[in-house]
């Protein structure tokens, strides 16, 4: 791991190579392959060579379970907010064209349900927009003080962002 870290006089490659040799160490303890594979992995990206070091580690037969990895972990997060951002953006656009909450929620692939509270959240749009205009305003705080979705109050507080910037 110090090799990874301070690499001294070596190459990449060959201090890869030379970690088969600390894992048949302690390959008989789970725990500490898999401590020593996520500090591996960790300390690789610092180097960006996370790719080479994932090849190795599938290579020495070692499972990495990604599921686990919290980078991953926090991309996936990430990616559902995007995601219902998103959605969300369909509903107050389709809503804003007369369409009804079921073809909205059938087309999104959404609840029923959370459709009609979004609309229901919606009609307070003026009050949002108010409130997000304030000068120590965030969509979090407005949220909680009008009741909606914060999601909701940052898709509007985005807008006018937007529109200032315009």
């Amino acid at each position: 791991m110090g090799l990874l870290a301070d690499k001294e006089d070596l190459s990449y490659d060959r201090i890869l190579e030379l970690i088969p040799g600390r894992l048949q160490v302690i390959k008989t303890d789970d725990f500490a392959v898999r401590k020593f594979t996520n500090q591996l992995i960790m300390l690789s990206r610092l180097r960006n060579l996370q790719i080479l070091t994932m090849k190795k580690v599938r290579n020495m037969g070692i499972k990495f379970d990604i599921n686990q990895d919290i980078l991953f972990l926090e991309g996936k997060e990430k990616a559902e907010r995007f995601a219902m951002i998103e959605k969300m953006k369909g509903i107050v656009k389709m809503t804003s064209t007369g369409m009804s909450p079921e073809i909205i929620a059938d087309y999104l692939l959404l609840d029923l349900k959370f459709v009609k509270e979004i609309q229901t959240h919606l009609l307070q749009k003026d009050k949002i927009i108010t409130e997000l205009k304030k000068k120590k305003a965030t969509p979090q705080t407005v949220a909680e003080k009008l009741k909606i979705n914060e999601l909701l109050a940052e898709i509007f507080a985005e807008e006018l962002k937007s529109k200032k910037n315009r």
